[in-house]
């Protein structure tokens, strides 16, 4: 898992520090290269003037909705994105598909299971672009 992780650049959105810590911690310790966001406004900033594979993001955020990162457009070189929520309310899948997310995960996890459905939905994603060509 770790040679296909290295080459991964994460956008974490968490505004509980110690969910992020643990989360960047696991992640990193993988390989993947991931910067952190506390706020809606601090990962919008980053995802304006930084490129991603991957973002993953809490549904509920301090100064605003996770899920409004990619209300605007998904940008075309962002592979995978992740919600991350407590809440299980079956709404909050519907509603994060068609804001252009992947997949949502309920808390708590730990980062190979966030890996594990990142490799999956990248492997998909390439699957259906070998039968598309």
């Amino acid at each position: 898992m770790t040679s296909r992780a290295r080459d991964l650049r994460i956008l974490l959105v968490d505004d509980d520090d110690d969910t992020t810590a643990l989360l960047a911690l696991g992640l990193e310790r993988a390989g993947c290269s991931v910067e952190i966001a506390s706020s809606c406004a601090i990962a919008s900033d980053k995802l304006k003037n930084s490129v991603f594979d991957v973002l993953i993001t809490d549904a509920n955020l301090y100064d605003g909705d996770g899920l409004a990162l990619l209300v605007d457009s998904r940008p075309s070189w962002l592979r995978v994105a992740v919600v991350l929520t407590g809440d299980k309310r079956s709404d909050l899948v519907h509603r994060s598909r068609q804001r252009g997310f992947d997949d949502l995960l309920v808390k708590p996890l730990v980062a190979r299971e966030i890996l594990t459905v990142i490799f999956r939905l990248l492997n998909e994603k390439e699957l259906s672009q070998v039968s598309d060509g």
